[in-house]
């Protein structure tokens, strides 16, 4: 064999197993394929043409070994004739350098892999970060690397450069002056925002001095409030007592009630047959203290429409928003809410305002009375929860306007009678009356506005004392007033006092009580008419001719022919037909008859067929001298028995 053909097959010979260790799986396919892959290299590159190139090669003698190596890798062939076989020290060395090159490639693509990673984490921080190492995650933040393309410039010539100087220069110094402008702008400004701010602390140190507490907004920690609402109101209008105090543009405070706000007021007007005679006047407010009054009327209002729909039976009408509240007969009190704007001037406006003041007051000590009673243990709990209760402030007025009438026509009458027969009526109030209040507070011990609520709140009751002529009856009528059941209006008491045994007024009830004004008067006159009848006996001459009709009755009848004098019993016990005489009253026998009415009492008498009568007014005989109109009617009688006596002696 030749050294060619020697040299040829030399490189079929090499084997990178170690050698001479024998293993049965050489021949196996993965075997052969590394081996294939060490001997030729990548499979990629082993093609049918190259193996033909190849084997007409080793036939021709122009194949090498040189050309089985794998590029870039040193091969050192053994001379011929010498074994081919490599150590193991060698191939263990070449391994150790496979090794090195193979970390080292590897380490470089990790960190060619980070760079990229971090490079694209700026612009696809989720994407990149799935292919960063944990140390770069740890120790360097997404997005911090970035990279821009950069074309490089050409050479510039001196003159151009200088050029870019200039611009430059220019540039900065336009910079400089457009910074100095811009400083000069906010300096103006912070001189305008301390100038604002001085002023809106300053007005919020202001409403602080003058007592309304200002705190912090429960829903905007950052701002200020103040709170002028009412504690114990309801929870509708306490919740609407705190509003905000911002700053306006030039610094003044603006106070935030909310975009439902609205400023109205309660106006109270005095309508006469539908028209309007006088109105309620007051100052117009603004700022916190409108507001507040605003409030305050608001829930007035509302309380009073409540309460209202109660009172039907009291005449009491709700017309929309208006409350309409008889006063007098053709008098009515309207109440209703208006903006501030439309208090127009016009009438005596001392009663509404009065009325006003009256309202606002009844709603401060219900708000007292509410205090009261949650500072008290609350009550046993309940299934059903209990409701609010109505606050008392139309009631208390509705009371004295019905008190105060009834006390007048009372008073009017029997005032008018007492001029008549020369007596004088006297008035004791336990309540008194709102003209009587400034001589009342110079004596009271309490604040104004307590001495009137108590004033209005306590029960309405008055006592008109009427002593008769005869000086020895005096009747007393209590007016009380309450619109509360079992009463719902005024009742009057009539109570008989200061008479002797003997009198004619010891058969009759001492006191009475009436629904009514008119049985009351009546009451009134019958028990003057029969204390007018004991007077009119008293004097001889004409307890001599008449005596005492029915008890009952003011009349005075004449005394029978050859009888004596009867009293009550000897009459009952008498004759059958002269009991029924007396039980149909009227003119059957000759009879003097005392009437009283509202503003007059009549004397009339039927004597003999003839029928007369005198009357007494307050203004006629009886006006400032009633004696005199008792003593002219005791004349009149004597006058009919002369003139009797006359007729009968002719």
């Amino acid at each position: 064999m030749d050294a060619s053909t020697s040299t040829m097959a030399e490189p079929l010979s090499i084997s990178l197993r170690a050698w001479p260790t024998l293993d049965q799986t050489k021949n196996s396919l993965s075997n052969q394929v590394k081996r294939l892959i060490e001997q030729r290299g990548s499979i990629r590159n082993i093609t049918e043409a190259s193996l033909i190139e190849e084997v007409q090669a080793t036939k021709s003698g122009e194949f090498k070994h040189e050309d089985t190596i794998i590029a870039g890798e040193p091969a050192e062939l053994a001379p011929a004739g010498e074994d081919r076989k490599p150590k193991s020290e060698d191939i263990a060395a070449a391994r150790e350098e496979i090794l090195k090159k193979v970390s080292q490639a590897r380490m470089e693509s990790a960190q060619t892999l980070d760079f990229i990673s971090l490079l694209l984490s700026k612009h696809a921080p989720k994407a990149a970060e799935l292919t960063l190492s944990p140390y770069i995650k740890e120790n360097m933040p997404l997005g911090c690397l970035g990279a821009e393309m950069v074309q490089q410039q050409p050479q510039k010539s001196e003159a151009e450069k200088r050029n870019e100087e200039m611009v430059g220069l220019g540039w900065r110094m336009q910079s400089l002056g457009n910074a100095a402008d811009r400083l000069l702008v906010s300096a103006e400004r912070l001189e305008k925002e301390v100038q604002r701010e001085t002023r809106y602390w300053g007005e919020v140190l202001e409403i602080k001095e003058q007592g309304w507490p200002v705190c912090r907004l429960p829903r905007e920690k950052h701002t200020l409030g103040v709170r002028f609402g009412f504690a114990e109101a309801h929870s509708e209008f306490r919740n609407r007592g705190l509003a905000a105090l911002r700053r306006h543009e030039d610094g003044t405070v603006i106070l935030d009630r909310g975009s439902k706000a609205t400023d109205l007021t309660l106006r109270i007007r005095m309508l006469q047959r539908g028209k309007q005679i006088s109105s309620s006047q007051e100052p117009v407010s603004s700022g916190i203290l409108c507001a507040r009054n605003c409030l305050f009327d608001e829930e007035l209002h509302h309380e009073l429409l409540r309460e209202a729909r109660n009172l039907v039976n009291q005449n009491v009408y709700c017309d929309g928003e208006t409350i309409l509240v008889p006063f007098e007969k053709d008098t009515q009190i309207s109440m209703k809410l208006e903006p501030p704007s439309s208090l127009e001037q016009g009438g005596d406006s001392g009663l509404p305002n009065a009325v006003l003041l009256v309202l606002r007051l009844l709603l401060c000590h219900a708000h007292r009375q509410t205090l009261h009673r949650r500072s008290q243990p609350p009550p046993p709990i309940r299934e059903t929860p209990q409701s609010r209760p109505l606050y008392s402030i139309l009631r208390p007025l509705l009371e004295f306007f019905q008190h105060r009438l009834a006390v007048e026509s009372a008073l009017d009458i029997m005032s008018g009678l007492a001029r008549i027969v020369g007596t004088e009526v006297t008035l004791s109030p336990s309540t008194p009356f709102l003209p009587s209040l400034a001589s009342r507070l110079a004596s009271a011990n309490i604040p104004a506005h307590q001495f009137l609520v108590t004033t209005l709140i306590a029960p309405r009751t008055s006592s008109i004392s009427f002593p008769f002529p005869s000086r020895q009856v005096s009747l007393r009528i209590d007016v009380h007033t309450n619109i509360l059941p079992p009463t719902f209006g005024t009742s009057y008491t009539a109570t008989t006092t200061a008479f002797p045994a003997e009198s004619i007024f010891a058969d009759q009830p001492r006191e009475l009580v009436f629904w009514d004004w008119k049985r009351a008067e009546r009451h009134v006159g019958y028990m003057l008419a029969l204390d007018l009848k004991e007077l009119f006996l008293e004097d001889e001459e004409v307890k001599r001719e008449w005596k005492e009709g029915a008890p009952w009755e003011g009349k005075l009848v004449r005394k029978r022919k050859g009888t004596d004098d009867e009293d009550m019993e000897g009459l009952l016990e008498g004759r059958v037909e002269r009991v029924e005489e007396m039980l149909l009253g009227g003119f059957e026998r000759d009879c003097i008859e005392i009437v009283v009415n509202k503003r007059n009492i009549e004397l009339r008498w039927e004597v003999n067929g003839e029928k007369g009568g005198r009357e007494l007014t307050s203004k006629g005989d009886g006006d400032k001298n009633g004696e005199k109109g008792v003593e002219r009617m005791v004349e009149a009688i004597k006058e009919l028995l002369k003139k009797e006596q006359s007729i009968g002696s002719h």
